[in-house]
Order: C-alpha cells, then structure tokens, then sequence
C-alpha cells in the first residue's frame, strides 16, 4: 500500500474551460493554463455526492432507499492573504462572474484532479489577535472530477 503526505499539494484556477473534458494536451485540461492558489492550507474532501430517495411503504416497516439525482459536491479553499498572488487574485475575480472555471490539484506523486466549477464567494476572515488575515472561497462543483494518474 502506498500511503502518502498531502504536503506538497497544490491546487490552480483558470477562467479558460477546455475544448474536451479530459487529459488531451491539445484540447483538455491539460492545455489550460493554470494559476496556483497560493498559500492553501488545506483541502477538503470532495467527490459526486447521491441524494438518497426513500420510500415508505404501509405493508413493511423497512424503509427503501436508492440514490437519487448526482450532485457533483463543493469544496471550500481556505488561504492566507495574499494580495500579490495571482491565483488568489483569480479566484477573486472569478467570484463575480456567472461563468465556470477549471481547476486542477497536483500531488506530490504527479497525478492531477481536474475538474470545474463555479467560484460561489470571495470571503475576508480576520479572526482574532493570533491569526493570520485569510480569505476563503467557496466552488461548486460543475462536472465530476477527472483524475490523470
């Protein structure tokens, strides 16, 4: 089993979608240029997430369950301030436009999760007197994420 340390990870934004949602160097995420995040400090989980639909039928005391419609999720990306970093300057731009945009998060091992989304907010967190000045953004997801290995 190959266990691995997060450090290292990156994530970048574009406000370019692909041609093809996929690892085409030509046409798919690969092509895009993305700006790095900078100074990220930890990303949640993420993933397509099923809506349970249940149903309660008079002859049974069990409750049925089955997934519903998929909802691709939303992550929020918590960073500290830093008004000179271009990624952060993108996601805050981003913020304000009704369009998706690509991102795509890098491990340490080279492989890659791209996916879209929309860029819901740009929020200022102060915090109290031992904090450092952070802003975080909230994206939701828009297509399911696409691993190259």
């Amino acid at each position: 089993m190959a266990i691995r340390t997060s450090a290292g990870t990156s994530i970048g934004i574009s406000a370019t979608l692909p041609t093809t949602f996929d690892d085409d160097a030509t046409t798919g995420y690969p092509s895009l240029t993305f700006l790095t995040i900078g100074e990220v400090s930890e990303l949640p989980s993420i993933g397509t997430v099923y809506n349970l639909v249940t149903h309660n039928p008079l002859g049974e005391r069990r409750v049925v369950k089955k997934k519903g419609s998929i909802n691709d999720g939303a992550m929020t990306i918590s960073f500290a301030a830093d008004e000179d970093d271009t990624g952060q300057a993108a996601c805050k731009t981003q913020s304000t436009s009704d369009n998706d945009a690509s991102f795509a998060i890098t491990y340490p091992d080279g492989s890659i999760d791209y996916f879209t989304g929309l860029v819901m907010d740009f929020q200022v967190v102060t915090g109290g007197v031992d904090s450092i000045k952070s802003s975080s953004v909230n994206v939701e997801l828009t297509r399911p994420l696409y691993n190259v290995a």
